[in-house]
């Protein structure tokens, strides 16, 4: 069992305050190679949801499936610790689009190529198609749905809104395609690429479609509602053709209606193919953000600073222009990844910026790009603006207001701590920077450790174990700031090894300190630390044993002609059986024998033994063969005497129980002795052959 108590340290820093909201903490999480976007979400219960790449700081990640791409959806508490964080995945690639918060959870867009498995229920259509996945707070899947055709749709994190809701009951979803009807795509394609607007229901039933596009190139970017309108809004390339009235290229919004029926069009031109965002605010203006570096035209009146400039351009629910404004410095402000409405009715958006102060951008440059994130009034007048950044390059991702009153950001990041970036830079890579803005100061820290299954650890009175492995410690100190420890903890399994043990019927086993005894059929046991990642292996042993071996024969007795034999029956054991007779024979029928006596031992595949003899008999005696060998006996502890009945010529003969020849030795005499010091303590075959060729064998103990 681990134990830690933690002394509070309390840092104070200078940390600049922009629009009455400093740094709180701020968190590194390694990035994955995945392109899919990083979204997040705060719920009532002020937690965070993380949506799109996997967080790579939870030291028990699921690996992608099958080495293809998978989107995550994680868990954190309002200081950035960890809770969970689970894949969800089809067979092949799935990339993460967009995301809103619905009742009991939320419903996650994302386009896949992957067939029905995993977490996906029904097959492609095509290539890729859109997958509407409806998941509960505790990331269980609820269902899922596939829309699509034959051929492609598409857009993966070019698409700022992928899906919105109208009603309870009622949602828009917008994706690009190319598809001709076919899978659940019920109008032909109108040239290279068009929208495709779905409306469909709480359970993801399509309610109505709508394929709008050109004779070329037109991409869906983002959609927005409001009093029974609908904008789905993109860049085209299209001349007049099929549905668009008007020439050229530039961001084309198409007013729909509920039936998803065109009202009007407008194109407005700008030079971009990267994100465009739209808001509606309370008033049923729709409001346009995106990058540009064109001069004036019909909508364009500001002329700008930079290179690239952020613009925002305001039309009435006619799409008639109230204003525009350009939002820059000296270099380039793009990648509009977030663009949204605050309940004071201002906007706010985040994007990339590499300019200095300059133009009406008031705050520092860190590095090569930072995050710029501006608050700006509904007369396009700039409320607050922040950079975050450090030495490197850094790109917002996403922003969203907190219900404590701070404000949550995400940017791209490959900074080592510099600027206002406090946290260290992981492998020299490309990691998310997760920044949280309130009043309240922190100073967080990580406490990472893996621990054996079974194992209790206790962090200030708390037990972490393998159903309570993440947590956070909240230790209150002076001046307002308080310390945060997050606990993440990995837990690994046993080592549970499987082993079959086939042994000879009366063995006893050993493994390690374990005894196995003849009658213990299955054996489970604990080996302390004997592991390969140094937690205990559980080994389970299952023992067969098999019929005890035995050896039977059919017995020729000899005429006085040398025409004895011997047959084997042999049972029981694990076949195939080895043979070794003391003649040298490996026979099972051995022939041509004398009168005498003859030993054989019968070998099993587990090498499990028996040994059996056998007298061939004489049939010209009207008796048994006589022993020539009167007794035996030990003089000391290696030298054997043999007294035998008469004097004659003898040929000695030593074997193992194995049937392996030892010793040998001839005499004519009637007695001798046997040195056996070379041999251990053990029972050995002793043979005697007579003159008259007659055999005869018995066992010696040597102690």
């Amino acid at each position: 069992m681990k134990y830690i108590n933690l002394l509070v340290l309390i840092i104070i820093s200078n940390i600049q305050i922009i629009a009455q909201l400093p740094i709180s903490w701020q968190l590194g999480i390694n990035k994955s190679n995945s392109p899919s976007p990083l979204k997040i979400l705060e719920t009532a219960d002020s937690c965070i949801y993380l949506f799109g790449d996997p967080l790579i700081y939870d030291i028990e990640l699921l690996k992608p499936y099958n080495d293809k791409l998978d989107f995550y959806l994680s868990k954190i508490d309002r200081y950035g610790c960890l809770l969970w964080s689970r894949p969800i995945r089809g067979e092949k690639t799935d990339n993460f689009i967009d995301v809103i918060e619905v009742s009991n959870g939320f419903l996650i867009s994302a386009y896949s190529n992957s067939n029905k498995g995993l977490d996906k229920s029904e097959d492609s259509f095509g290539g890729n198609d859109l997958w509407l996945i409806k998941v509960n707070y505790q990331g269980d899947i609820i269902w899922d749905k596939t829309y699509g055709g034959a051929g492609e749709e598409f857009s993966g994190y070019e698409i700022n809104k992928g899906i919105i809701k109208i009603h309870e009951n009622s949602f828009l979803l917008g994706i690009s395609s190319n598809s001709y009807i076919s899978g659940n795509k019920s109008e032909d394609s109108k040239g290279m690429n068009d929208y495709w607007i779905l409306n469909i229901d709480s359970l993801g039933n399509i309610l109505k479609q709508r394929t709008i596009g050109g004779d070329l190139a037109d991409y869906f970017k983002t959609i927005s509602y409001s009093n029974n309108l609908i904008y789905a809004i993109g860049t085209s390339d299209s001349p007049i053709s099929n549905d668009k009235t008007i020439d050229g290229s530039g961001v084309w919004i198409v007013q729909l209606d509920t039936n998803l029926n065109s009202k009007k069009q407008i194109l407005v031109p700008a030079l971009t193919s990267s994100n465009i965002g739209s808001v509606i605010d309370k008033q049923s203006n729709l409001t346009l953000a995106m990058e540009t570096n064109l001069s004036t035209n019909s909508y364009k009146k500001d002329i700008g600073y930079g290179d690239y400039d952020l613009w925002l351009l305001k039309l009435d629910k006619d799409l008639n222009r109230i204003w525009d404004k350009a939002y820059g410095g000296n270099q380039s402000e793009s990648f509009v990844k977030k663009f949204d409405i605050n309940k004071n009715n201002n906007y706010n958006v985040i994007l990339y910026s590499n300019s200095e102060k300059s133009g009406n951008k008031t705050s520092p440059i860190y590095g090569n790009s930072d995050t710029w994130i501006l608050e700006i009034a509904s007369n396009g007048n700039i409320v607050w603006q922040l950079t975050l950044g450090g030495g490197g390059y850094e790109a917002g991702y996403d922003f969203i207001p907190t219900r404590d009153n701070g404000m949550l950001v995400l940017s791209n990041s490959n900074s080592p701590i510099s600027g206002n970036k406090t946290v260290p830079l992981f492998n020299n890579n490309y990691q998310y920077w997760l920044v949280k803005l309130h009043q309240q100061c922190v100073q967080r820290s990580m406490y990472i450790d893996t621990l054996c299954n079974g194992e209790d650890f206790w962090i200030n009175g708390e037990i972490y174990s393998e159903k309570n492995k993440r947590g956070t410690q909240i230790l209150k100190g002076s001046n307002n700031c308080d310390s945060i420890l997050c606990v993440n903890l990995a837990f690994r399994p046993e080592n549970i090894s499987n082993y079959t043990f086939e042994a000879c019927v009366n063995d006893t086993i050993r493994i390690g300190q374990k005894i196995i005894t003849p009658l213990d059929t299955l054996i489970k046991f604990r080996l302390a630390n004997a592991s390969y990642n140094g937690c205990d292996s559980v080994v389970c042993v299952k023992i067969v044993r098999y019929d005890s071996l035995l050896c039977d024969g059919f017995v020729i007795n000899d005429d006085g002609s040398s025409n004895g034999s011997i047959e084997l029956v042999i049972k029981g054991g694990k076949p195939p059986y080895k043979v070794l007779w003391n003649t040298g024979s490996t026979a099972t029928k051995i022939q041509q024998l004398k009168a005498g006596t003859y030993f054989v031992v019968i070998t099993d595949a587990l090498g499990c033994q028996t040994i059996k003899e056998f007298i061939i008999k004489s049939s010209t005696r009207n008796n048994d063969i006589d022993s020539p060998l009167l007794h035996y006996f030990f003089s000391n502890e290696n030298m054997l005497n043999l007294q035998f009945s008469a004097i004659d010529e003898y040929h000695i003969k030593i074997h193992s129980l194995d049937g392996k020849l030892l010793l040998q030795k001839s005499l004519n005499s009637d007695a001798t002795s046997i040195d056996l010091s070379a041999l251990t303590s053990t029972i050995y075959f002793l043979s005697i052959e007579n003159s008259k060729n007659e055999m005869h064998s018995l066992k010696i103990l040597k102690n």
